[in-house]
This record gives C-alpha cells, structure tokens and sequence, in this order.
C-alpha cells in the first residue's frame, strides 16, 4: 500500500469517527430548557430542568406535559407554571448516524450506570414490550423516541426521593445506542450528553421583608429595588441582592431573572396583577450588589395613576417565589426602601410611581437630541447616564423640569447639525464628558453641588453649540 493510499485511510477512518454522532432532535416534558433544542444555538450541551413546589400540586395532569401550579397557589406562594411532577415523562427523541442497536441512557460518571424505567411509549413501566430492548433500530438515521420518568430521574439521577424534597441537583446524562452485535449495556455510538438540573423550593419561599441597607439580611434572593416614573412607563432600577446572588446556597441552580408585580393603588396580588420578567446579571461584590437588568422598563401605564410594585425571584428551573413585601398601605411599603434613612425622595417612596407626561431629555424621539445623536444610540451606557440623570434629579425641581423643557426646545437642530456632520461627532464627545462624570457623581452620591455644576454645565454647552450650527 502506497503512502498516498495510507493517507487516505487514515482519513477516511478520522472522517468516520468525526461524522459519527448522536442527534438529538427532540425533548419535551420539562420545566425549562437551554441549549441547542431551545434558546440558545452557542451551547453545546443542552441543559433541561424540573421545577416544583413542594407539597404543591397541579388539579390534573397526562404525563406528557409540565402542569401549571401557579393556578392552585395562593397570593404570595410559590409556584411554577411548568412544573414537573413524578409521573411525568422526559422526552428525548434521536438518532445514530452510524449504529443501530438498542437505545440507552447512562448516568454520566466515572463508571457510567444504565438507567432503567426507561420505555418507548408515553405510559410505557420500561418492561415487557415497551422496554428499549425489545424495540431495536433496524437502521442509522432511523429516529427513536424514549419516556424516561422525572421519578425515576429525581431518585436514581439526582438524589432527591420522588422530586418532593426541598432541594437542589444537576447532573448529566449520556444519551446512545448500545449496537445490537453485543449485549454488553454500553454505548458504542459516540453519545450526546444532556444536563439535567432540579430545583424543588418551599411553597413559602419569601424573604419577610424588604432588604435594607442598614439592617442585616439573611435571604438569598433579589431584595429591593426603585420604580421611577416615565411617561406612561416606570423604570425599574436599583435592584439590590446579597453579594451571593446568583447562587442559591450550595445548589447548582441558580437565580436567573425577577419579576415585578404591579397593580394600581394597591400591593399587587401575586395571583391576579399584571407583571413582567426581567433577565439579571449579577456582579461580584461584597455586601450587597446591584443587578443588571435585560431591559428595565414597564410600559403601557397610565399617566396619573398611582402604581404599587412587587418583586419575585425566579430560578433557572422556572420556580417563582421569595416574594417582596406584604404590607398594604402606602406608609408599609415605604418604610420598605433600600436606604431608609435617605433624604432623596425617590428612597422614600421605591415602591410606588405615577407616571406622567413628560418631554425632552430621551424621552421620546430619541434621534432628535444631543447625547443620542453624539453617541450614535440611546442604548450606549452614557446615554443611559444621562436619562437616569434626568429622572432622578432634574425632574426632582421646577429648575431641572425647565431646562429639560429648553433642552427640548433646543437640542433637535443642534442633533440634526450633529448627524450631518459626523466628524463633530469626537468633539461633542469631549465636550458632553465632564457632564456626563458630573451626571455620574450627582448620582452616586446625591450631591447638590454636583447638580449645580452639571446645570451649569449643560447651559454653557446648549450655548457653545448653539454657537456651531450651521
């Protein structure tokens, strides 16, 4: 044999062993999801978990579908509208691209263990008939489907009796086919793995009050936050957590969003109030932190109306509870600020906002002013200052409302000047940064000063570039 034709063995042998694969093309029966089956194409193990509340039970189930225990639970109790319950059934759907055998699912250690209960029909006991065993692929590519229970997932994968004890797991499961020329229980494909993830909470899991930023807190979950006004909108800000978020004690289930509960005039009932989910990112601090929010924005609200807002934690297996507040009266709900002992008004009242109409400084037509026009986007973080800026200070006194109202008046010529002339662009952002550090300072630290001199400030510039336009 040639060395050319050795080569080509040797390539066609690699080539073989890298198309060799198994294909997941389906899942279902779970709670939540990530990965390539679902949300996220960057992942290349997909990850698929079981929420449940304990002693929380759905009114009526079929095995092959998460049920909805947020319709049973009571106003501030948690639940899971996805959730997963002992005699429901995981469905994997796959196939080998070069053997055909039984199919098998192995326990993902060192010395990989078989998993049984494991049957090709959705009210299959993984015996007789519809065990995997009697039911052999005759053929590669030929798809196959299993039910495996989240019973039997709880208690020989993830260590948790009958998914009904308070607790936390993930594990990984492999997912192949054992060739029909053996009998031996082990994978000769080259298998996929799947990470299975378990939370099961308390339905009380709430932490009894809001976190302040003078007393101690002992909770694991978000715990305070700001709701500032808009137009016809609130921002929710300042969403404060212990330094050990996102980790829940010493489980591998994390928290991974909030969710805020609003309602007018009243404490928002978990049950019936409208709400929305915000996705979180955490940062490392000691003490407690403040979270990065997706998107921070309510919207559709009504302008003069008073508004009540409620927060929850939502952890990555979809369970939602440690809900914020159970006062009922504006007086409770405010002694519930993060800085209680804040001079600012937004401390005093974080849970409560009315929205109302408002113009100029990014509210609107965002292309039409300054900061935008220089930055290129009302998404970059200095813009972002800037709005924060304005809905914390400026709008605070009749001051700050009237340069907001002259920077309305002034800014769209000198923005439409900006983009005609990209160039300028540099300049302005020279020109807009001691403005932006001052915004940042007043911010930080509330200081009076600090809002003297960026009102100062912005006059001299809406002069000065006045001065430029063409």
């Amino acid at each position: 044999m040639g060395l050319r034709h050795f080569y080509c063995l040797i390539i066609l042998l690699f080539s073989s062993q890298a198309l060799a694969e198994i294909k997941i093309t389906q899942i279902g029966g779970f709670s939540t999801c990530t990965g390539k089956l679902c949300t996220d194409n960057s992942q290349t193990v997909t990850k698929v978990y079981g929420g449940r509340v304990s002693g929380l039970d759905c009114s009526s189930t079929d095995l092959a579908n998460p049920c909805d225990t947020c319709e049973v639970a009571g106003d501030g109790e948690a639940c899971n509208s996805r959730s997963i319950y002992p005699n429901l059934r995981l469905k994997i759907t796959f196939e080998s691209s070069t053997v055909y055998g039984t199919p098998l699912i192995t326990i993902d250690d060192t010395n990989p263990t078989r998993l049984d209960d494991i049957s090709m029909s959705p009210t299959g006991n993984g015996s007789g008939s519809d065990a995997p065993e009697n039911n052999k692929t005759t053929k590669v590519n030929s798809p196959v489907t299993v039910y495996i229970p989240w019973s039997t997932l709880c208690n020989d994968v993830l260590g948790v009796s009958s998914c009904s004890s308070s607790a936390a797991s993930t594990k990984r499961i492999r997912v192949g086919f054992d060739s029909s020329t053996d009998s031996d229980d082990t994978i000769d494909d080259y298998s996929t793995q799947i990470e299975l993830g378990l939370s099961v909470i308390n339905s009380g899991a709430s932490p009894a009050t809001f976190c302040e930023s003078t007393v101690s807190y002992s909770g694991l979950s978000a715990c305070n936050f700001i709701a500032y006004p808009g137009d016809g909108k609130v921002f929710i800000e300042d969403v404060k957590a212990p330094s050990s978020f996102p980790g829940i004690t010493s489980s591998d289930v994390d928290f991974s969003s909030i969710r805020i509960y609003y309602a007018e005039r009243t404490l928002p009932n978990t049950q019936t109030a409208s709400s929305k989910d915000f996705k979180v990112s955490s940062n490392s601090s000691t003490g407690f932190q403040t979270l990065g929010l997706s998107d921070n924005t309510i919207e559709g609200l009504n302008n003069g109306s008073e508004y009540w807002f409620r927060m929850a934690s939502i952890d990555e297996a979809g369970n939602v509870g440690y809900f914020t507040s159970i006062s009922n009266t504006v007086a409770s709900l405010n002694t519930e600020c993060f800085d209680t002992t804040s001079t600012d008004a937004w401390q005093q009242n974080c849970h409560i906002a009315s929205p109302s109409k408002v113009v100029g400084l990014l509210e609107e037509e965002f292309d039409c002013f300054i900061t935008t026009a220089t930055y290129g986007t009302p998404f970059r973080p200095k813009v972002k200052t800037f709005r924060k800026f304005r809905n914390r200070i400026l709008k605070r006194s009749s001051l700050g409302r009237l340069l907001i109202q002259t920077y309305y008046t002034v800014s769209p010529p000198i923005a439409k000047w900006i983009r005609n002339h990209p160039k300028s662009k540099a300049v302005f952002r020279v020109v807009l940064w001691p403005l932006w550090a001052a915004a940042g300072l007043a911010l930080h630290f509330t200081s009076h000063l600090a809002f003297i001199f960026i009102l100062l400030g912005i006059g001299f510039f809406v002069w000065r570039a006045r001065g430029r336009k063409v």
